[in-house]
């Protein structure tokens, strides 16, 4: 039996946060390595500390399977910049699934979870970043990929810096109106 929850500020238990991090190191591993415990209690402080609108502050969404947390996912709110001025836009990052439960639906029920404030009309899009084997996967959820030039304006390299590592940026939900021209992150990528 599996169920989705989404914590808030102060809402997850470091337990689950832990475990949590361990699908994360598992997936991206760190180097020099980070001790699960150590992260997740710098990710629940900083959670915390979130200081904007309550409706926008930033989420941890997992699927708990047998009390084990087996999926997860990361949003918050991030302001960028575009052609048409700036907006906060709700960004998604650490989307993974423990590897003995793949193929289950864990992946796409953590991202319509996270997804679910851009639903509510929170934040008019999500924007993040994937690798190309998740460009089906995203497409099905009604995500759509993007070409826009993703820069941080603010890098110690310079404001054209690209601000994502990843080849593919996506924009959700695909049936709005999405503009062209450079997306200014306004600061490194997620």
């Amino acid at each position: 039996m599996h169920e989705v929850k989404s914590f808030g500020p102060g809402e997850i238990d470091l337990a689950l946060a832990v475990q949590l991090v361990g699908l994360i190191h598992r997936a991206w591993p760190r180097t020099p390595p980070v001790e699960p415990e150590a992260e997740a209690q710098q990710r629940i402080k900083s959670q915390c500390e979130y200081a904007g609108p309550e409706a926008e502050g930033p989420m941890w969404h997992a699927v708990i399977e047998d009390g084990r947390g087996v999926a997860s996912a990361s949003t918050f709110p991030r302001r960028i910049k575009t052609e048409q001025g700036e907006m906060t836009i709700l960004g998604l990052a650490g989307v993974v699934v423990d590897e003995s439960r793949r193929g289950r639906g864990y992946g796409r029920l953590v991202v319509q979870r996270a997804f679910e404030r851009v639903d509510q009309g929170i934040f008019p899009f999500a924007i993040y970043q994937t690798e190309p084997h998740n460009r089906a996967f995203y497409n099905k959820l009604g995500a759509m990929l993007i070409d826009n030039p993703v820069v941080n304006s603010k890098a110690p390299e310079g404001p054209g810096t690209p601000a994502f590592w990843d080849p593919l940026v996506f924009v959700y939900p695909a049936d709005r109106d999405w503009q062209g021209g450079v997306i200014d992150m306004l600061g490194p990528g997620y």
